[in-house]
C-alpha cells in the first residue's frame, strides 16, 4: 500500500467487552485511546480471519457497530446501552468506538437527509497486515423518509428497487472515499441493521462478485448483517455473508419469501420471544435496554407477527397484487384526504411509511385514532393495527419495535441466542 506515511493505530480493545457480554454481563464502554508520543507507532493490527468462515468475534464486533450506527446511541455510567431519542448530525458513539478500535478518517454521510432512496453510512479505515487496508462500512437502519423507500419493491425487478438505489449510491461513496484516501489492497468489513442490513447485503454481494468499481472479490469481503430484509429474487449462498434474523421480526421477512424474495449469504434465525423467556442473560440485557430507553418493560409477540405476515400475503399474494389491488381507505386522515382507494403499496407508503417517517412520538394517539376509522371489516385495518396500535400505548410497541431493536440482536448474539457454527 502506497502512502506518504504510516499512521499510528490503537490496539483493538473490543475483545474484552465482547467476552464479558457473552457471559451475560452488560456491555462495557472501552477505555479512551491512549495519547501517543509524537512519532511513535503502535503495532500493526493483524487481520487473520477467513472471509468464508463464520467468526464469532467479527459477528459481535459487527453487531456493536450496527447498533452504534444510530445517532441516538449512548452508554450509561455502568456500561449499559440505551437509546436517547436525540437526533444528531452523526453517530457520535460509533465514531468514538471506531477511534478506540484503531480506525481513522471516520466519515458519515446522509444522516437526517430527506432522500427516501438513500442510506446513512459511516466509512473508516486502518492499516493491517503490514501493507493492506481494512475499510469498514457501517450502515444505519431507516432514517426519516427512507421509510417510504422501504415500501418501494419495484415491479419486474431482480432486486428491491429502493435498496438497490441506495446500494449504488453507497458504492459511489465508497469509491470516492477510497480514492480520496488513496487506499489500496483493501479488505472490506461490512455491517448494518434493518434497511442498512439490506443494503449492506447487496453491497457485499456486489463486492464479492466484482460488480463494483472497487477491486475486491469474495476473499476480501467480510459481511455480517442484522434484521436483514429480503432484497433479491436472484438468490445465492455467498459463503462470506452472514445474516441474523428473528423469526418474530416482521422486517427481515419482507418482501415475502412467497413472492420469491430472499437475501444473499447464510441466515441464522432465532425467536426473540423464546429467548426472552428461556435465556436469562439475554432477558437481563434487554430489560435494562428497554427500561433505560423507553421507561417500560420489553414485550414480544411472535403470534402477532406470524398472523400479520399471513394477512399481508392474503391481501397481496404477489408483487403485482401489492401494486394493483386496491382497498378503500379512511377519509381525511391527515396525509390522506377524501374518499380514496389505495393498493397495499400505496397504503404502506402513505399510512405506515409516513407515520414512521414523521415520528409516532410527535403524532401521538391521533395516528391510532385515525386508523381506527378505517371502514368496519376492511382487511387493511388488521395490518394497520399491527404497526400503529402496537407502537402506541397501551400496547407498548409489542408488535415490531422491541423485537426489531438493534440492541435486541446484539444481546442475542452476545448471549448465545443464535445457533451458529462452533456454538
Amino acid at each position: 500500500m502506497k502512502r506518504t506515511s504510516v499512521t499510528a493505530i490503537t490496539a483493538l480493545l473490543l475483545a474484552a467487552a465482547l467476552c464479558a457480554c457473552s457471559h451475560g454481563a452488560p456491555p462495557v464502554t472501552p477505555a479512551e485511546p491512549e495519547t501517543l508520543p509524537a512519532g511513535s507507532v503502535k503495532p500493526i493490527l493483524t487481520w487473520d480471519y477467513s472471509a468464508d468462515k463464520y467468526d464469532q468475534t467479527l459477528a459481535q464486533q459487527a453487531a456493536l457497530y450496527a447498533m452504534l450506527a444510530y445517532e441516538d446511541s449512548a452508554w450509561a455510567d455502568d456500561g449499559s446501552y440505551y437509546s436517547t431519542g436525540e437526533k444528531k448530525a452523526a453517530p457520535e458513539a460509533l465514531h468514538a468506538q471506531l477511534t478506540r478500535d484503531g480506525y481513522q478518517a471516520i466519515e458519515s454521510a446522509n444522516y437526517g437527509n430527506e432522500d427516501e432512496n438513500d442510506i446513512s453510512y459511516t466509512l473508516a479505515w486502518q492499516d493491517v497486515n503490514e501493507g493492506q487496508t481494512l475499510l469498514v462500512a457501517v450502515l444505519r437502519g431507516t432514517d426519516g423518509l427512507e421509510w417510504r423507500g422501504n415500501m418501494d419493491i419495484g415491479r419486474g425487478l431482480e432486486r428491491h428497487e429502493s435498496f438497490e438505489k441506495a446500494n449504488k449510491a453507497l458504492q459511489a461513496g465508497a469509491q470516492a472515499y477510497a480514492e480520496k484516501h488513496r487506499l489500496e489492497d483493501i479488505l472490506f468489513f461490512v455491517t448494518g441493521h434493518s434497511r442498512g442490513a439490506a443494503v449492506a447485503n447487496l453491497f457485499a454481494a456486489d463486492l464479492s462478485h466484482n460488480l463494483t468499481a472497487l477491486d475486491s472479490g469474495a476473499a476480501r469481503v467480510f459481511c455480517y448483517t442484522f434484521a436483514t430484509p429480503n432484497n433479491t429474487t436472484a438468490l445465492s449462498r455467498d459463503p462470506n455473508i452472514f445474516n441474523f434474523c428473528f423469526t418474530d421480526d416482521f422486517v427481515p421477512q419482507v418482501p415475502l419469501a412467497r413472492w420469491g424474495y430472499g437475501k444473499y449469504g447464510t441466515t441464522f434465525t432465532a425467536s426473540a420471544q423464546k429467548l426472552y423467556w428461556g435465556n436469562r442473560a439475554f432477558r437481563g440485557l434487554v430489560i435494562t435496554n428497554i427500561s433505560l430507553s423507553y421507561d417500560r418493560r420489553p414485550s414480544f409477540d411472535r403470534a402477532a407477527t406470524e398472523k400479520v405476515l399471513e394477512e399481508f400475503y392474503q391481501l397481496s399474494p404477489s408483487v403485482e397484487a401489492y401494486y394493483t389491488k386496491e382497498y378503500e381507505m379512511a377519509p381525511d386522515h391527515g396525509w390522506i384526504t377524501g374518499e380514496v382507494d389505495l393498493s397495499m403499496h400505496g397504503f404502506m407508503c402513505e399510512y405506515i411509511g409516513n407515520a414512521a417517517a414523521l415520528g409516532l412520538a410527535d403524532l401521538g394517539s391521533s395516528v391510532g385514532s385515525a386508523l381506527k376509522r378505517l371502514p368496519a371489516g376492511n382487511e387493511v385495518k388488521a395490518v394497520a393495527d399491527y404497526f400503529i396500535e402496537g407502537w402506541l400505548p397501551p400496547h407498548s410497541r409489542y408488535s415490531i419495535n422491541d423485537t426489531h431493536q438493534p440492541y435486541t440482536y446484539y444481546a442475542a448474539l452476545t448471549t448465545g441466542g443464535f445457533p451458529v457454527p462452533g456454538a
